[in-house]
């Protein structure tokens, strides 16, 4: 190194000037409060098709009911296994006993399909009903009617493939024939019974119409969203929730009322304020009783009324 550069070096590393004093009217640095940061948005893609499970997939952050729903599904999920695995062994088992030699192995794979025809029979009819919608164009009624008895059809068929391989088998371990029948109507209809009820307990999905809400850049505050109350579809989403938690702790003894997740009761009363939607496509939505709708009405105008923003309401309407 040359005295030229030890000499810039020197003056680069010069001590540094005296401090100015920080204004009087400054903030500290510890009392500034840093905002989180915005939670990025979920990709589309991925929340499409996936079961909502409450408040995620972290068991202590869900309600006593969302924890039983999870519960319930599960052994759903168990029991449909279970009587599965019984269909398809009785069926295979049978096929193989009572075919020829050299038919065994054929016989034996045939007879898987009669049992997974009647669970996604059943699977078919009952996503049909539970994504129905309100008003049906004529040809799009037609085909869903159509689709509906042919799924009911297969499924009559492959329950009574199976009922006939199961009672024949039962016959054959020495059952006798007042007592082999119910056999194949234990194991079958428990397939349909748990495979029908974990579709009655999983909530509903994504639509795509809340997605486009969500995600929109332009959007149009709700007719409720003017004096204090949220207007971003998101934050007004979370809003409604948190009204709802206080809907449902004063309804919780109505047992229809106390199974519902705030996220479900949350949707009901956006439904209900933000789009005005009448008491009977409310109850078309959720299968509620009139009656449990006037509840969550009446209990939801209490609550709106004692929030923050109803007192702006009336200060801006007494002005």
């Amino acid at each position: 190194m040359t005295m030229l550069d030890d000499a810039r070096t020197r003056t680069d590393l010069a001590a540094p000037g005296p401090t100015v004093p920080a204004p009087i009217h400054a903030k500290p640095a510890a009392a500034v409060i840093a905002r989180p940061a915005a939670r990025a948005p979920e990709p589309t893609a991925r929340r499409r098709w996936r079961f909502t499970l409450g408040r995620g997939t972290n068991p202590a952050l869900r309600t006593i009911e969302e924890h039983a729903r999870a519960q319930a599904r599960a052994f759903c999920w168990a029991w449909l296994l279970f009587a599965m695995v019984g269909s398809v062994s009785g069926n295979v088992l049978h096929a193989w006993m009572t075919a020829p030699a050299a038919l065994r192995l054929g016989a034996a794979v045939a007879a898987i399909f009669p049992p997974l025809l009647l669970l996604g029979a059943t699977h078919l009819v009952a996503l049909l009903i539970s994504t129905r919608r309100r008003q049906y164009r004529v040809i799009d009624l037609v085909v869903l009617v159509v689709v509906m008895l042919g799924a009911i059809g297969v499924a009559v068929f492959a329950f009574t493939i199976s009922f006939y391989a199961l009672r024949d088998l039962m016959v054959l371990f020495g059952q006798g024939s007042n007592v082999a029948w119910r056999w194949p109507i234990a194991v079958d209809l428990s397939l349909i019974v748990s495979s029908l009820a974990m579709l009655s307990l999983t909530e509903a999905r994504i639509t795509r119409s809340m997605e486009a809400e969500a995600n929109s850049e332009s959007y149009d505050a709700p007719a409720g969203a003017e004096h204090g109350e949220p207007a971003r579809p998101t934050a007004r989403r979370l809003w409604w929730e948190s009204i709802a938690a206080e809907v449902r702790e004063e309804l919780i003894d109505t047992r229809n009322i106390a199974d519902l997740t705030p996220q479900r009761l949350g949707e009901i009363l956006e439904r209900m304020y933000d789009r005005s939607e009448s008491d009977r496509g409310i109850r078309d939505y959720t299968r509620l009783r009139q009656k449990e709708v006037g509840a969550i009405r009446e209990a939801a105008d209490g609550v709106l009324a004692r929030t923050p923003a109803a007192d702006e309401r009336q200060r801006s309407s007494a002005g």
